[in-house]
């Protein structure tokens, strides 16, 4: 057995554990009934105004006094045994026991662990033993029972695939639609069809109900469109793309299209659902006022998913409101539950709100975001993220305010794994020939690129990414039809985050985080003589944000602003006073300037032209690590190939010392050790 003391990498999960009060469910499911989870009430502990213990304010807590009356009894405690130099709580005669990592607080104990080069849970070959934290890292895992550890659909006990030839369970052979027993379907079918092959039922919702009724699991689904929406209340697997011509085979041409009918395409409560080749198309309205105004693709309540070769798209909705009231969407949305997504796009779809000829006071306000986990456990690989939001108010007049929010992913606690995946996105308002209402124009508009978010002690590890912040634009122009002077007082801001960790862990390795574009613009009408204008612009781009109890660690990361513009708030990286970044091996960024900055504006890490470049300062919350280099100036623009004195090449890192298994790059090929290498979908030879 060969004994590993991987980097602080493998043990940066381990520690960081939120007290206090969970913020409560913000997010609504939409027009289908009560929320399902009710906040739960946390008692504070009562203050004891009664408390007579004193302690003079010179006292050490080892020499706090003791209200005995005995003179003749020492009062101080006896002194802690325990040796613990880094303050994790282990080490020799310590309570917690010995520490295998004495000068480093994220490690502590020595575990025997499997190589889980897919990220299923389930390794393979000898044990090694790691030092880790408390958690155990991606890439490995305490089961070594893997039976194909290239596949992350391949495991003991995983569910059936059809069609996919494979076993994935590990035992017994592929299940074909052919030969299985199950409930099929084909919009030529009949509703009171016996749901054979022959006899196909004519709806999925029909096909789930006869399948609880015979206790089967398995549903196949002929391409082809169907207009329901689906509640899952027990254990099913629903396969589609098959040819009822071709005896149930897989057809050469079409899709099966599942359309959903109400806000919610697919709800799973308390059950288990497989989601095989099947193309979600969410909640559509266009035009007039939308009867619904929140959506959703696929909702796991408390349950389980596993989603294959899918396209999931939460919504289409171009709508006019008529009160304030959100418009939002989500493509995704796990709540309690446990998902594998693999091979799947996934879109929180393209939200519209377009308003004409309005009198304020006016205000708007949409929310996309692509997958919500909330205290989940979510591993996807393999797939686009993406949301578009729009919201356009033309020829109105009075008080106008509008925010519009897009992310790829918002994490609130729970773990999420993002393997070899790539996002994209736009958020745009546009104020177009907005007027005066008695004398008074006011215009307040947000366009916020969330990108990725994490809250409530969540977790997400970026592996073989390429994660770009939601493109935000603000426009706009004035029409003024009053003679008289006007009082205006027009904002506008366009935030660009590509990740945001307010209170939770990010871990990025061998990717790519890059902020993209945002912009704001305004033009005038020509304003009467004697009018006031006062205006405020803010365009804000970061690649990482950092919050007070936020906790990043950053390996083969390269960082990257699309837009190198003058604003001071833009920066690769913004740390809160508080927030913790960790940096490890390579670490690039491509643009000059500052790497990164508290939010008080001084440097967290000095200048590229500066010699000593590397060094993140404590007072600027950035804890130090060695081996961190940059990229040279000359290599800004990202080449394809690199020199032999480049620190682009890889320094023969062995993927087992960084806690991590990276066998495999952006395009799933391999990556040995010593080899140039990929950072998310940069191909370096």
């Amino acid at each position: 057995m060969r004994r590993l003391f991987p980097i602080v990498i493998a043990g940066l999960f381990a520690t960081f554990v939120a007290c206090g009060e969970s913020p409560g469910n913000e997010n609504d499911i939409g027009d289908v009934g009560e929320d399902t989870f009710d906040d739960t009430d946390s008692q504070q502990p009562p203050k004891d105004s009664d408390d007579t213990d004193t302690k003079d304010s010179g006292d050490t807590p080892q020499e706090a006094e003791v209200t005995d009356d005995d003179p003749g009894q020492d009062d101080h405690e006896p002194p802690n045994p325990c040796v613990d130099p880094d303050g994790d709580g282990y080490g020799p005669e310590c309570e917690a026991g010995p520490d295998c990592a004495p000068d480093d607080p994220l490690r502590f104990r020595l575990i025997n662990l499997y190589v889980d080069a897919d990220y299923d849970g389930h390794g393979t070959g000898d044990p090694q033993e790691l030092c880790i934290g408390a958690d155990v890292p991606p890439g490995w895992s305490t089961s070594g029972d893997d039976c194909d550890d290239n596949n992350p659909l391949v495991y003991p006990e995983a569910p059936e695939i059809a069609d996919d030839d494979l076993a994935n369970g590990c035992t017994g052979e592929d299940l074909k639609a052919s030969t299985a027993s199950g409930i099929f379907v084909s919009s030529l079918g009949r509703e009171d069809g016996d749901g054979t092959r022959e006899d196909p039922v004519k709806s999925i919702t029909t096909a789930i109900q006869k399948a609880k009724a015979a206790q089967l699991r398995d549903i196949f689904v002929a391409g082809g469109e169907y207009h329901e929406s689906l509640v899952v209340m027990h254990d099913i697997a629903i396969h589609g793309g098959y040819d009822p011509e071709r005896n149930w085979d897989l057809g050469k041409e079409g899709t099966t299209d599942l359309v959903s009918t109400g806000p919610v395409a697919i709800r799973v409560m308390e059950s288990s659902l497989v989601l095989n080749r099947i193309y979600v198309d969410g909640y559509h309205s266009s035009g007039g006022p939308s009867e619904h105004t929140t959506a959703s693709g696929v909702i796991i309540e408390e349950g389980k998913a596993t989603i294959v070769e899918s396209h999931i798209l939460g919504c289409g909705i171009t709508t006019t409101v008529p009160d304030n009231r959100e418009v939002s969407c989500k493509g995704l949305w796990a709540i309690n539950s446990e998902v594998g997504v693999f091979y799947t796009d996934i879109s929180a779809g393209s939200l519209s709100i377009k308003e004409d000829s309005v009198i304020g006071p006016v205000e708007r306000n949409s929310n996309l975001t692509a997958v919500v986990a909330e205290q989940s456990k979510v591993l996807i690989r393999g797939l686009i993220l993406n949301s578009h939001s729009t919201i356009e108010i033309k020829k109105s007049a009075g008080p106008i305010k509008a925010e519009s929010t897009a992310r790829y992913l918002d994490v609130s606690g729970g773990e999420v794994k993002l393997v070899n995946a790539w996002t994209g996105g736009t958020v745009r308002i546009l104020a177009d020939e907005v007027d005066a209402q008695d004398d008074d124009l006011q215009l307040d508009l947000v366009a916020l690129g969330r990108g990725i978010t994490i809250s409530d002690q969540g977790k997400v590890y970026l592996i073989n990414c390429q994660i770009s912040s939601v493109q935000s634009e603000v426009e706009s122009n004035t029409s003024i039809t009053s003679a008289n002077p006007i009082e205006a007082s027009i904002s506008q801001s366009a935030v660009s985050n590509a990740v945001t960790v307010s209170n939770g862990n990010l871990v990025s390795l061998n990717s790519y985080i890059k902020g993209k574009i945002c912009s704001t613009e305004l033009q005038h009408d020509v304003l009467p003589d004697g009018s006031n204008v006062s205006e405020a612009n803010l365009v804000t781009q970061q690649a990482l944000d950092v919050g007070q109890e936020g906790t990043a660690l950053v390996a083969n990361t390269l960082f990257d602003l699309e837009w190198d513009n003058t604003d001071d708030k833009s920066n690769l990286i913004r740390l809160l006073p508080g927030a913790s970044l960790y940096m490890t091996h390579d670490v690039f960024w491509g643009r000059d300037g500052d790497f990164c900055r508290v939010n008080d504006g001084t440097s967290c890490i000095v200048q590229k032209s500066d010699a000593d470049f590397s060094k993140c300062t404590a007072e600027a919350g950035c804890l130090q690590i060695e081996d961190v280099v940059e990229a040279d100036p000359k290599y800004v623009s990202f080449p394809t190939k690199v020199e032999d004195d480049s620190p682009l090449l890889d320094k023969g890192i062995d993927p087992a010392e960084l806690g991590f298994n990276l066998f495999k790059d952006f395009f799933e090929r391999d990556r040995p050790k010593g080899a140039a290498y990929d950072i998310g979908h940069i191909e370096f030879e």
